[in-house]
């Protein structure tokens, strides 16, 4: 089985088994061992959801409760000191593959790829294999057939330019081949535009690779260059350069998303924090794209512009397309020391993908929100339709879940964790 040619594999790699540290005092935490805090059994059946998450060099697993009264949301385990030269883990669930787990880290001149195997019952978290990133990452993608990890590289190793490298992967082993950087993903060189911003716009600066759902199509977001880039899959690992979509001048496109359909895509922009669709036209072989809409604000009404550059965060769509979500972080730029709490801003989607509207903007509790996500169905869509979201602040040293209204799209917070060990930068709903 999987499983077992993965554990088997593990030990042939001579990987290391971490034991998970008992649960830390914190609020929403019962004190005591890890085993004790898993073997509370309730009057009836319990749904529980298992979050993967990191913050420097830890991973920890949470654990939330949405039909316990009042729902819960605790840590089920800790494993300190598992990502080496950490800052800002990416964390990437793998596609074919699901106890296998990469994780990613922003670190300038180490960046690094390691791979997990985790027992989410157990707390038995096995490192695969480690290899350096070529860079610092700001965000990693598994491909879809799972042979492949693509790499975000804002930054180069020793100064160099940034790059999109990409690492094969072995499915079941979780171990790495040769990190390749292909010339057409190398953005060594490149000269400032009129308009850009010097501060931030000196380099390129990929920050999220993104697939069409079934076009042989991958896409780059360049944050230093205003481009969303787009390669042909000629084979898997092996891409070609196709026409980018331009985005506004000093705009800094950091995210994009794919609309279920395929007939549309939209990107976040941490620069000016603003939104751009674009139509992709799925008749074509690669689908061309003509942008719909742009400079679409995610700010709430009366947010001082000036002050909030560099600070559109994260975005993210519903399963059924009808409905979008875009964060910024840091939104009021309070003083150093301080408290603050950024908000989500929702949008309804048309019916073809192409429109987005702002419906309404939620107070998500957190100071910095470098991240949030739905509970979307990627390995059981009969079971979960993305009802809940999870919001961390990376400063105020917070994660809160609030309960997605499937209708209307509306969000209602329903539970929180504070640790002062968890200022998280993602998460894996597992």
């Amino acid at each position: 089985m999987l499983i077992t040619s993965l554990l088997t594999s593990a030990v042939a790699l001579g990987a290391l088994s971490i034991e998970a540290r008992p649960q830390l005092s914190a609020r929403n935490t019962t004190s005591g061992s890890v085993s004790n805090a898993t073997s509370v059994t309730d009057a009836a059946p319990q749904l529980t959801y298992d979050i993967l998450t990191g913050a420097d060099t830890d991973l920890f697993l949470l654990q939330f409760k949405p039909n316990s009264n009042p729902p819960s949301l605790t840590e089920k385990f800790h494993w300190p000191g598992v990502i080496r030269n950490a800052a800002y883990p990416w964390i990437s669930r793998h596609p074919v593959n699901h106890n296998l787990f990469i994780v990613a880290n922003d670190n300038h001149d180490l960046g690094e790829l390691t791979s997990f195997y985790l027992d989410s019952q157990t707390g038995n978290l096995t490192t695969l294999d480690r290899v350096y990133s070529r860079g610092s990452c700001a965000h990693i993608a598994v491909s879809p057939d799972g042979g492949h990890v693509h790499i975000a590289n804002l930054y180069g190793n020793n100064g160099t330019g940034a790059n999109g490298a990409i690492v094969p992967i072995d499915v079941e082993s979780g171990k790495f081949g040769s990190v390749n950087v292909p010339s057409n993903l190398n953005f060594s060189s490149y000269e400032l535009q009129p308009g850009q911003l010097k501060a931030s716009q000196l380099l390129r600066h990929p920050h999220h690779w993104a697939f069409h759902p079934y076009l042989p199509v991958a896409y780059l977001s360049d944050l230093g260059a205003d481009l969303v880039r787009r390669f042909h899959i000629v084979s898997p690992g092996q891409l070609e350069t196709l026409d980018p979509i331009k985005q506004r001048t000093a705009s800094g496109p950091r995210r994009s998303i794919i609309h279920p359909s395929g007939r549309a895509i939209y990107t976040l922009h941490e620069i000016d924090s603003t939104l751009s669709v674009g139509s992709i036209d799925v008749t074509t072989p690669y689908g061309n794209v003509t942008l719909t809409q742009e400079g679409i604000d995610i700010l709430p009404g009366g947010a001082n512009h000036s002050a909030n550059v560099f600070q559109g965060s994260e975005i993210q769509l519903s399963v059924d397309g009808r409905f979008l979500y875009a964060a910024s972080r840091n939104n009021t730029a309070p003083p150093k020391g301080s408290m603050n709490s950024d908000p989500i801003s929702i949008f309804s989607v048309s019916d073809n993908g192409t429109y987005i509207e702002r419906i309404s903007v939620v107070n998500s509790g957190a100071w910095y929100l470098r991240y949030f996500g739905l509970d979307n169905p990627y390995f059981d869509q009969s079971v979960r339709e993305g009802q809940f979201v999870i919001a961390a602040g990376q400063y105020s040293n917070d994660t809160h879940i609030f309960k997605r209204d499937v209708i209307n799209g509306n969000l209602t917070q329903v539970a929180s964790f504070n640790s002062t060990q968890l200022g998280a930068s993602s998460y894996v709903w597992i």
